[in-house]
C-alpha cells in the first residue's frame, strides 16, 4: 500500500489485518514521510504530546494531535530545506531531526519559540504560540 491507497495490486490489498496510517498526504505536499516521535519532554511544554513527522523532499515538518475520539489532525510547524531522514528522541523526550547531506548532515533539535520574529537554522521558520523551530544539535561530524 502506499498510504491507505493500495498499490501492488491495485485494489482489494487490504484483507483487515493491515494497520492503517493515521495520517497522510499526497505528492503534492512531499514525496516521502519519514516518521517521528511524540515529544514527551520537560524543556518544551507546549509542543507536549505533538507527534512529529516530515518529508525527505520538502523538508516540512508537520506535528500531529489526536482528539478525544481518536482522530487525529496534522499542521504543518516548519518548512525547511532539510532532507529529513529520521527523527530521533532523547532521554529527556525532546525531539531531534536528521538531515542528510552529501557535504554534511546534522541533527537538529525541535524547539518551541513564541515570538515571530525568530529564525531557525536549517532554513525553518514559524512564529506564534506553540510554533517551533530548529536549533543545531551537531554535526554528524562531531558525533563519534
Amino acid at each position: 500500500m502506499e498510504g491507505s491507497d493500495c498499490f501492488n495490486p491495485p485494489a482489494n490489498c487490504d484483507d483487515g489485518t493491515l494497520e492503517l496510517p493515521i495520517l497522510e498526504y499526497d505528492h503534492s505536499l512531499g514525496c516521502s514521510i519519514t516518521g517521528g516521535y511524540r515529544h514527551r519532554g520537560d524543556e518544551n511544554t507546549e509542543l507536549s504530546g505533538i507527534y512529529f513527522f516530515g518529508d525527505f523532499c520538502s523538508g516540512r515538518i508537520w506535528g500531529a494531535t489526536q482528539d478525544g475520539t481518536g482522530e487525529w489532525t496534522a499542521k504543518e510547524l516548519l518548512a525547511t530545506d532539510l532532507a529529513i531522514t529520521a527523527f530521533g528522541e532523547d532521554e529527556d523526550g525532546e525531539i531531534y531531526v536528521a538531515h542528510f547531506s552529501q557535504d554534511e548532515g546534522a541533527i537538529y533539535r525541535i524547539a518551541e519559540i513564541s515570538d515571530s520574529s525568530s529564525s531557525s537554522s536549517g532554513g525553518g521558520g514559524g512564529g506564534g504560540a506553540s510554533s517551533c523551530f530548529i536549533s543545531t544539535a551537531a554535526p554528524w561530524s562531531s558525533m563519534e
